[in-house]
Parts: structure tokens; C-alpha cells; sequence
């Protein structure tokens, strides 16, 4: 049967999730623009920096995106959503340079990466890390 209410609340969680992705990531493609195409530092500094901001955007998506009110296991949801996003970082090393050999400016290579793990990040913020019962 379809649940109305439920549907409705995973739709306004979307697009909270997502309110706060184009805003965190409106800061990171910044980050990047400064660090790599205009100072040439490695896109490891960017990650570096990007990584850092991301600890703010934890509380962000817990308590704003999730509604998560759970404090007894918020260590263990640090925990699962620094893995997550060092786990998107790992894989954007390997991967942007690869984007990057068409766009020729990490930035671009930036955004149509972010946009295709935007949707896994979602699924496993939504799923594993911010879950109303913690395992």
C-alpha cells in the first residue's frame, strides 16, 4: 500500500539532502578553482581543505536534512559519514584525472563527478549513516 506520508518525507529529505549538497558544493568548487586552477596547487591540498569543511556539513545533514536527533550514537555516525566521504574523496582521486583529460579544468571534471556521487552519497547517508535505529 502506498504510504503518502512516507513518500512525502523522503521527497522534502531529498531535497533538504540537496539544498545543502548545492551549497557545500558551490564552497568546494570554489576551493578547488582557487587551489588548482588559479594557485596550481594538487588537487590533494583541495581535497584536504574540502575534507575539513565536511566536518560542518555533518551537523548540517544530521540534524537539518535527517532530522536526526539521536546524540547516543553520534560517534558512530561521524564515524560512517568521515568514511563515506573519504570513500567519494578516494575515488575522486583516481577518477578526476580521467574526466579532467577531456576538460582540461578540474573544476568541470569537479561537478559532473559530484553529480553522479551525489546520488550514492545520498542512498548511503539515508540508509547506513543517519538511520533512525543504529546498528
Amino acid at each position: 500500500m502506498l504510504d503518502i506520508k512516507k513518500w512525502k518525507n523522503l521527497i522534502m529529505k531529498i531535497i533538504r539532502f540537496y539544498l545543502i549538497w548545492a551549497i557545500s558544493f558551490g564552497i568546494n568548487i570554489v576551493i578547488i578553482y582557487i587551489c588548482t586552477d588559479m594557485f596550481w596547487y594538487t588537487i590533494m591540498f583541495s581535497f584536504l581543505l574540502i575534507f575539513v569543511a565536511s566536518i560542518l556539513i555533518f551537523f548540517i545533514q544530521k540534524y537539518f536534512t535527517f532530522r536526526n536527533e539521536d546524540k547516543s550514537h553520534i560517534r558512530m555516525q561521524f564515524l560512517k559519514f568521515i568514511t563515506l566521504i573519504l570513500s567519494l574523496q578516494i575515488v575522486g582521486i583516481f577518477v578526476l584525472p580521467k574526466i579532467n583529460i577531456f576538460f582540461n579544468s578540474y573544476t568541470i571534471s569537479t561537478i559532473i563527478f559530484a553529480i553522479g556521487m551525489s546520488i550514492i552519497n545520498f542512498v548511503v547517508q539515508n540508509r547506513l549513516v543517519f538511520i533512525k535505529k543504529h546498528r
